[in-house]
């Protein structure tokens, strides 16, 4: 087969080695110019430096003949975009690893159908039943599975899960919470964090993301290398201030709240989500003075 791999992150690594163990046809796309190098050097597969969710870099390996493409990027988004680009191109199958949606934090009920993609699987895990051990596999009937014992998961069948499962999904439904998210990452989250981006343009890459999941990159703009240290700093910094960031990647964090956060820019304490944003633009202003060579 001839299979494309965006990411060489450890996963994207790891499904690497294998398939060239198995004598597939293997190509490696990676964003990060160092990590690329490391990896064309250990592995005997072509590594191209790009983003997969460039058409021109996809073209580079001729992504319309692939048998298979998969995203394994840190970014979700990424890896949703890069699949809904390698369908339009005419890759026969596509694979997009997504994770810690929640649900309906991006747009819906689920992210894929916000870029044209059509899954013949879902697997829904954490998020399905308020962190409690429950997963669920939602498949489409052409799959053929009408017997039992022809697909599996490890937390299907428990009778707890079960039902938080259905308590939140009911939440989902009658509160609206999909276009909630929407409508704060569309009006509020996405527009402050672009604001934060043009005001330390010098340390922020990009910012990325939809509803209620965000991520901000950075990078010293001399370099053009990932700033892995500086984004470490600025969690601290925020946790001090009371607020907990997750980074994610080599140089993001990660920004998803509760659906339910609240956002009532007239009020200060029903604004927590206004006091995330503060918290963040402050962090990145104090650790931005104090540390003078960004790495």
């Amino acid at each position: 087969m001839r299979i494309i791999i965006i990411g060489a992150g450890r996963i994207g690594l790891n499904l690497a080695k294998s398939l060239v163990k198995e004598k597939h046809e293997v190509y490696v796309i990676e964003a990060c110019e160092e990590i690329a190098r490391k990896v064309d050097e250990k592995l005997d597969a072509k590594v191209v430096f790009g983003s997969g969710a460039d058409p021109d870099t996809l073209r580079k390996v001729q992504v319309e003949s692939a048998d298979l493409v998969i995203a394994v990027t840190h970014s979700d988004e990424t890896n949703m975009i890069v699949c809904s680009l390698a369908d339009f191109f005419g890759a026969k199958r596509q694979v997009a690893r997504v994770r810690n949606t929640a649900l309906s934090r991006e747009l819906g009920a689920s992210g894929f159908e916000h870029f044209n993609i059509d899954p013949d699987i879902v697997v829904t895990s954490k998020s399905l039943a308020y962190g409690f051990p429950f997963s669920a596999v939602i498949y489409d009937e052409k799959m053929g599975w009408t017997e039992k014992g022809q697909q599996s998961s490890t937390f299907a069948g428990s009778v707890m899960g079960s039902a938080l499962a259905l308590d939140q999904l009911n939440q989902l439904l009658s509160e609206n919470l999909p276009q909630r998210a929407y409508n704060l990452g569309d009006k509020v989250l996405g527009p402050a964090l672009r604001t934060i981006a043009q005001d330390y343009s010098d340390v922020v890459h990009n910012v990325r993301g939809l509803g209620l999941m965000h991520g901000i990159e950075f990078w010293n703009p001399n370099t053009r290398k990932p700033a892995t240290q500086f984004r470490n700093e600025v969690v601290k910094e925020a946790r001090k201030r009371g607020v907990l960031f997750l980074d994610a990647g080599i140089s993001a964090i990660r920004i998803t709240p509760p659906l339910t956060i609240s956002s009532d820019s007239e009020n200060k304490r029903d604004n927590e989500l206004g006091t995330i944003i503060d918290v963040l633009a402050e962090s990145i202003r104090t650790i931005r003075r104090r540390m003078k060579r960004i790495k």
